[in-house]
C-alpha cells in the first residue's frame, strides 16, 4: 500500500483467572518502521508507552519515571527454546 503513516485506537481485554482487565490502546506507524503504543488503563492513571525506532524497543512508564530498553535478542532465543522442549 502507500500508506506512509496511521494511527489506531481500541480496547484491549486482558483475562486473568481473578478476572479481566480492560485497557484503551492507541498505536501510531510512520514508514518505514516507527511504532509507538499507548495503553491506559482508564480506571486508574496507569500509562505504558511502547516505542520501536531505530536504537531499539524501549517500554516507557510515566508513573514511575522509568524506561525500559527491550532485548528482543534474548526473547527470540527464550522462544527458540520453548519450540524445543
Amino acid at each position: 500500500t502507500n500508506l506512509n503513516s496511521y494511527k489506531i485506537v481500541g480496547k484491549l481485554e486482558t483475562m486473568f483467572p481473578t478476572g479481566t482487565k480492560e485497557c484503551e490502546v492507541t498505536a501510531y506507524y510512520q514508514k518505514p518502521d516507527l511504532f509507538r503504543v499507548e495503553i491506559k488503563n482508564p480506571n486508574v492513571e496507569e500509562l505504558q508507552v511502547i516505542i520501536k525506532n531505530a536504537e531499539g524497543v524501549f517500554v516507557i512508564v510515566p508513573s514511575i519515571n522509568k524506561t525500559f530498553k527491550v532485548n528482543l535478542f534474548l526473547i527470540i532465543k527464550l522462544n527458540q527454546s520453548s519450540d524445543s522442549l
